[in-house]
């Protein structure tokens, strides 16, 4: 049988009509791009006036302080592990910088939604599982991969030798050092902690991680707490080649939308780090209103 069916052109013209809703022309797309900019230069003086304060009203772009206050050369030398938390997957590195932008890296992936608890159908992202669960899941799984790859062979606990630990949190948090970052609320599908007394939201998740390293005798120490556009952007800086421009944007696209930048004058706006996590999936100016919009919206009054 024939698969070169030809489609009647009224769906081809439906199809074509739903495909340039999403393929703007350049003056729609310049018309984004300056109100991007307009948000960019409100959010930052809206920091200026309230620092640590956001206000929907001044700015629809949060412009977070990641209290990162450089971004690397390329040249650094060290052994870190790292826990990358975004969405339905966890992601465990082992990282090894030698230095001239080489990384090498070892990498285990878990799915957090299915767990062995049955109680849970929605894993660690169910709303009955408490704080203290959810990040002793991360803790132990951390010392599992340590485990695996050969740390805790000749690791001598009286020398209290600690490996270091960055956290890649990907959501939004209001940050108040390099390792304290209150959770703002859940997103990506996410309810941990809401069904209980011993939520995750409006908590430094800093502290929360770093009380379930040491309830779980995992010997890591916390020194770095980013979300995933600082962590790219991060990453970007350390590994590009000497040859080609200075990395100075990281940017997210997945289960989530986000992009953060390196600002000179941050300081002037009374920020602590020089990278700013704008928040960017909040951004809601000047784009263009499409028939999935409609749509969705038509769905959630349902």
């Amino acid at each position: 049988m024939s698969s070169n069916r030809i489609l009647p052109e009224s769906l081809v013209e439906r199809v074509a009509s739903l495909c340039s809703a999403f393929s703007p022309d350049a003056t729609v797309q310049q018309t984004v791009v300056e109100a991007v900019e307009n948000e960019i230069i409100a959010g930052l003086n809206a920091h200026s006036a309230h620092p640590g304060e956001w206000r929907e009203e001044d700015c629809s772009l949060m412009m977070l302080d990641s209290w990162v206050k450089a971004i690397p050369s390329g040249s650094e030398k060290t052994i870190t592990y790292a826990l990358d938390l975004g969405g339905t997957n966890a992601r465990f590195l082992r990282l090894v910088a030698k230095g001239n932008g080489v990384v090498e890296e070892k990498i285990k992936i878990q799915n957090i939604r299915e767990v062995d608890d049955k109680k849970y159908p929605d894993g660690m992202l169910d709303r009955r599982v408490t704080a203290s669960k959810f990040f002793d899941y991360f803790a132990q799984s951390l010392h599992n991969f340590m485990k695996e790859s050969g740390d805790l062979d000749d690791f001598n606990e009286e020398e209290k030798e600690v490996f270091k630990l960055s956290f890649s949190f990907s959501f939004a948090c209001q940050q108040k050092s390099l390792t304290h970052a209150d959770l703002l609320f859940w997103t990506k599908g996410f309810f941990t902690g809401m069904d209980t007394e011993d939520p995750v939201e409006k908590r430094d998740v800093g502290a929360l991680m770093a009380e379930a390293l040491k309830r779980n005798s995992v010997p890591m120490e916390l020194v770095a707490l980013v979300n995933d556009t600082v962590g790219t952007l991060v990453s970007g800086a350390y590994q590009k080649p000497s040859n080609i421009p200075a990395c100075l944007i990281g940017v997210i696209i997945g289960t989530g939308f986000n992009i953060c930048y390196y600002e000179e004058n941050a300081q002037k706006y009374e920020y602590s780090g020089k990278v700013i996590n704008m928040e960017m999936g909040s951004f809601n100016k000047a784009l263009p209103y499409t028939i999935a919009d409609i749509e969705v919206n038509f769905i959630k009054k349902i």
